[in-house]
């Protein structure tokens, strides 16, 4: 049975420090979480200056937020946690959110490895846990109805039990940003634990800390949805998406949209991990 003292909390820095204090005293404030229960993460950006006694993870180099989860959830573990809320550094948690959710995580902790929560993802409209793959288009679509049915737990907000996350394995890193909360949900599935959210009250998540580089950012979702695509995707829906792809690149060059067509080359080679150069999406492929 999981209970409140063995729960953990990984918050992931990367930003404005002042950020991660407020996540950070939320926590404290509107949850039963001790200062030694939280776990922030310095994923290659010094924090200015914490206000409470956590334990700090530095980081010395950004490998992406899984890996920044990952490394969290590793130093919990080594000190005989049994759960982990896992968040961005930008986000506040209020009251009423963690304790329904690990009750409900400890009565089916045999079956449910992952569950969301409700979070406004800074539009004003709440998603609900996380979101729905359209296969036939590659993309992926956040649940703004009360669906019981997710393909995905959002990365932003969410419980993983001990069990599940030693069973499965870490988070993917190969994506670096955007996609690996969804591949991350397709391994939980294909190792038979359920994925699921749970009603609390709204985390706002204004989305303050993403990443600023519109061609950079294009360039990602693209990619790994390529990638995602090409492992998980239902075979016939695999097939019609490598067949359409050459097509979606040559469009992409016609229109001069050199980071969408990067990122479908980047993503038939193979290619992994953080794009070195920005420059390169600003030109010819």
């Amino acid at each position: 049975m999981i209970n409140f003292n063995s729960a953990a909390a990984i918050v992931v820095h990367w930003g404005d420090s002042k950020l991660t204090n407020k996540a950070v005293c939320a926590l404290l404030e509107n949850s039963k979480f001790g200062a030694k229960q939280i776990f922030v993460v310095e994923n290659g950006m010094s924090i200015d200056a914490l206000s409470f006694d956590t334990n700090v993870i530095r980081v010395e180099k950004n490998k992406g937020y899984a890996a920044g989860v990952n490394r969290g959830i590793k130093e919990a573990l080594g000190k005989g946690f049994e759960s982990f809320f896992v968040m961005n550094n930008d986000l506040e948690c209020p009251s009423g959110v963690v304790e329904p959710m690990l009750e409900n995580l400890s009565k089916n902790e045999r079956k449910v490895g992952c569950l969301g929560a409700v979070v406004n993802e800074g539009d004003g409209r709440p998603v609900y846990g996380g979101g729905k793959i359209n296969w036939f288009r590659g993309r992926t679509f956040l649940s703004l109805t009360p669906d019981n049915n997710i393909d995905y737990v959002s990365g932003a907000f969410f419980l993983v039990s001990k069990k599940c996350f030693l069973d499965v394995g870490p988070m993917p890193e190969e994506y670096f940003h955007t996609w690996e909360d969804v591949a991350y949900s397709f391994q939980v599935k294909n190792k038979g634990w359920e994925i699921g959210w749970i009603r609390t009250p709204i985390i706002e998540h204004p989305r303050s800390q993403s990443m600023k580089d519109s061609k950079l950012k294009t360039y990602y979702l693209v990619r790994n949805g390529v990638l995602f695509m090409k492992k998980y995707a239902p075979a016939p829906y695999k097939q019609w998406f490598m067949i359409v792809e050459p097509f979606r690149e040559k469009l992409a060059v016609k229109r001069k949209k050199w980071e969408v067509a990067r990122a479908i080359i980047d993503a038939r080679k193979g290619v992994t991990g953080p794009k070195a150069l920005e420059a390169d999406l600003s030109s010819s492929v």
